[in-house]
C-alpha cells in the first residue's frame, strides 16, 4: 500500500470538512482498546484518532456524527473485518442509522469484509451488500481510505442505499461482488465521488461501478482502470423498478464508453474532459498506485469538482501546479515506502517529483508539532540523525531508495523521514510531506 503525509493535515481536513463543533478527542488504543469501544462511548461532534496497527472488527457509527480518523494513515491502521470465529462477518464498517456527512472515516485500510445480510425490497432473497462499507440509508462522508480485498454480492467495495454519501480519495481495488459493484455499488443513491482510484474489481455487472434504481451518483477526477465484468466492464447503468442516471466529467475510464453499459431507459452523461489512456501508475503489482510523472492523469482534472479537497490522501497538496490531477494521488513532491518495516528488512523509499532534480532525504527521531518554515516548505524533522543524498529523479517521476533496517530496531519504534527535492539553492525545489515509518512485529 502506500505511504501517508503529516497526520495531522488530514484531522484538520477532516473536521474542516465536516463542519462538526469540536468535542472530545478520544484516542484507540489508549482510552478505549477497540474501535467500537470508543463509538460507544463518544458523543456526536467527537474525534475517535486510531494508533497504528491492526484491528480485527467490525465497526458500527450508530448514527454519530463522529469522526474517527488513523493516525498515521492507511499504510499503517487496518481494520480487517474477518472476524476469526465467523465465516461471514459482516461489513467492515457499517453507517445504518441516519448518518449524514458529519460521519467521517478517514485514513484506514479496510478488508476482508463479506458484507451486511439485507433484503433488497419485500419478498427479495436475502443479499450480502456492502464488503468494505455498507451505506444503508445514510451519507456518510469516506476520505483517504484504500479499500480492498473485500467481497459481497452488491457493492463489495462500497454499498451505498437511500443516501448521499462523500467518497473522496479513496483507492477502492481487489474486491469482488458475486452480483454488481465490485468497487461501488448504488441504490436510489447520490453519492458525489470525486478524486478516486478504482481498480482492480470483479463483478458479474460494474466491475468497477454499478449503478441501479433511481441512483444518481455524480463522478468526477476518478480513475476506473482494469476492472472486470461480464456486462459493463468498468461502469454499469441499469434498473429493476426505476432508471438510473451517471453523471461523470474529468475521469479517465479504460475503454472509454466501450466499457460502459447503459440499460434502455437510463442515462449516461458523459461530460467535458474525459480521457481513456493509460494512468502510468508507478508500480501496480506492488499496490503503488501513484502516477508516474508523465501520466495523462497529471494536470487534466477539474478545479471546481464537488467536494474537492485540499489535500490529497497523503497530505500533499491536491492543486500542485494550475490543475488538479485525476485519482487519488496528486502528483507533487512526495515521500512514502514500499515493504514491511521489521528489524533486518529491506523497505524502500520513494520520492516522487520532476526527472532529473536531485534528491536529499533526512531522518529524524521525531516530528516537530509546529514545523519550520522555510522558502521549501514546512520542514517537520526534529533531532536529526541523518542526511542520504541517493541521487536524481528517474525518467518516471521517482527515486526508489533501498532502505535495511537495523536488527536491534524494536516492533513499534518510530522512524521519520522527509525529502527535499531539488538542490537548495533552487526556490524551485520543494519538501516532501513527512513519513513515519513504524517498526512491524
Amino acid at each position: 500500500m502506500r505511504g501517508i503525509a503529516n497526520s495531522a493535515l488530514i484531522g484538520i481536513f477532516a473536521l474542516i470538512l465536516s463542519g462538526v463543533a469540536a468535542g472530545a478527542v478520544y484516542y484507540v488504543p489508549d482510552d478505549f482498546s477497540t474501535i467500537q469501544q470508543a463509538i460507544d462511548g463518544s458523543s456526536s461532534g467527537d474525534t475517535i484518532v486510531v494508533r497504528p496497527g491492526l484491528y480485527i472488527e467490525n465497526i458500527d457509527f450508530g448514527g454519530l456524527a463522529i469522526t474517527i480518523e488513523s493516525e498515521r494513515g492507511p499504510q499503517e491502521t487496518v481494520i480487517d473485518g474477518r472476524t476469526p470465529a465467523q465465516a461471514d462477518w459482516g461489513a467492515v464498517v457499517t453507517f445504518r442509522s441516519g448518518e449524514n456527512t458529519d460521519s467521517v472515516l478517514n485514513g484506514f485500510t479496510v478488508t476482508n469484509g463479506s458484507g451486511n445480510v439485507y433484503e433488497e425490497f419485500p419478498g427479495a432473497p436475502r443479499s450480502r451488500l456492502g464488503g468494505g462499507v455498507c451505506c444503508h440509508q445514510s451519507s456518510p462522508t469516506l476520505i483517504n481510505n484504500v479499500i480492498v480485498g473485500n467481497r459481497a454480492d452488491r457493492g463489495a467495495g462500497i454499498w451505498c442505499r437511500d443516501g448521499s454519501p462523500k467518497i473522496v480519495n479513496n483507492i477502492i481495488t481487489a474486491n469482488t461482488a458475486t452480483n454488481g459493484g465490485g468497487g461501488v455499488s448504488c441504490r436510489y443513491a447520490s453519492p458525489t465521488i470525486t478524486n478516486n482510484t478504482v481498480i482492480e474489481n470483479v463483478a458479474q455487472f460494474g466491475g468497477g461501478f454499478g449503478c441501479g434504481d433511481g441512483s444518481n451518483p455524480v463522478v468526477t477526477n476518478t480513475i476506473f482502470w482494469n476492472n472486470t465484468a461480464q456486462l459493463g466492464k468498468e461502469i454499469w447503468i441499469g434498473w429493476c423498478w426505476n432508471p438510473a442516471s451517471f453523471t461523470i466529467s474529468h475521469s479517465n475510464i479504460d475503454g472509454g464508453q466501450s466499457s460502459v453499459h447503459v440499460n434502455s431507459g437510463c442515462m449516461l452523461y458523459w461530460n467535458m474532459g474525459m480521457i481513456d489512456a493509460d494512468p502510468i501508475f508507478i508500480e501496480p503489482a506492488t499496490n503503488d498506485f501513484h502516477i508516474g510523472y508523465n501520466s495523462p492523469c497529471r494536470n487534466k482534472g477539474l478545479n471546481s469538482a464537488p467536494a474537492l479537497p485540499s489535500i490529497d490522501f497523503e497530505g500533499n497538496r491536491r492543486i500542485s501546479e494550475n490543475l488538479t490531477d485525476i485519482g487519488a494521488d496528486e502528483a507533487d513532491f512526495s515521500l512514502y515506502r514500499i515493504g514491511t518495516p521489521q528489524p533486518g528488512s529491506t523497505i524502500e523509499l520513494r520520492v516522487f517529483g520532476k526527472p532529473g532534480m536531485l534528491v536529499t532525504i533526512g531522518r529524524g527521531s521525531g516530528l516537530r508539532k509546529n514545523p519550520y518554515h522555510t522558502m521549501y516548505g514546512d520542514y517537520y524533522l526534529r533531532g536529526y540523525i541523518r542526511e542520504y543524498h541517493p541521487g536524481r529523479i528517474s525518467s518516471s517521476g521517482v527515486l526508489c531508495v533501498p532502505s535495511t533496517l537495523p536488527l536491534n530496531l524494536i516492533p513499534g519504534e518510530e522512524i521519520p523521514f522527509q525529502a527535499l527535492v531539488g538542490a537548495k539553492i533552487y526556490k524551485s525545489s520543494g519538501l516532501t510531506n513527512p513519513i513515519i515509518v513504524t517498526v512491524a512485529p
